[in-house]
């Protein structure tokens, strides 16, 4: 939120809504849909004379992978960046994208209620601070969804986690069983029918 000596208040929302109010009584002035969440505070300067408000905008820090459920609606899967303000400004807003593309072609799930619980606890413990709890991280951020993993990327897993195949892209190796790393997948893979079933 930011206050102005203008007597305006600027707020972004989980929706992905930038608003101005007028302070004293709270009317709402102006909106404009972002197409992603916001989380960040906005900040006011000016530039010749000219006065720009700027607000960050998208699925950044810390709470893209503690919380993605918190970036609300369907209206919010657009890319992190900044967008500035200023009276008069004519160029128009990006076009909104979806949050959530079809998913991709996967295996089939073929593991038992216990392999899956001890992937969820692995998962939990190594992979949640990086691709989100609960195996779902936001569109835009800088982490993939693993929930999206393809067919091939299932058949790299072991490879991925335990070899450190992706290590150049930022994707560390674990020191995990080759059943820990299945069991890890498996959970993923039930995250991803779940989320399909949802369609």
């Amino acid at each position: 939120m930011l206050a102005t000596a203008g007597n305006l208040v600027f707020q972004g929302d989980a929706h992905g809504h930038f608003t101005a109010y007028r302070a004293d009584d709270g009317e709402r002035l102006w909106s404009v849909a972002t197409g992603s969440n916001i989380t960040a505070a906005p900040v006011s300067y000016s530039v010749a004379g000219e006065q720009f408000v700027l607000v960050p905008v998208g699925a950044g820090g810390g709470i893209q992978f503690v919380y993605p459920e918190m970036h609300a609606g369907t209206e919010t899967g657009g890319p992190t960046q900044l967008m500035a303000f200023a009276l008069g400004g004519d160029l128009p807003v990006p076009a909104l994208r979806a949050a959530r593309p079809e998913l991709p072609q996967q295996p089939e799930l073929e593991a038992s209620p216990e392999v899956l619980e001890l992937g969820r606890m692995i998962y939990n413990f190594n992979c949640k601070g990086c691709h989100g709890k609960n195996a779902v991280a936001r569109f835009g951020g800088s982490v993939p969804d693993l929930r999206y993993a393809t067919t091939e990327t299932h058949a790299q897993w072991s490879e991925i986690v335990l070899q450190g195949q992706r290590r150049d892209k930022g994707m560390p190796q674990f020191e995990l069983s080759a059943d820990e790393a299945e069991a890890v997948r498996n959970f993923v893979l039930s995250r991803s029918l779940e989320l399909r079933n949802l369609d």
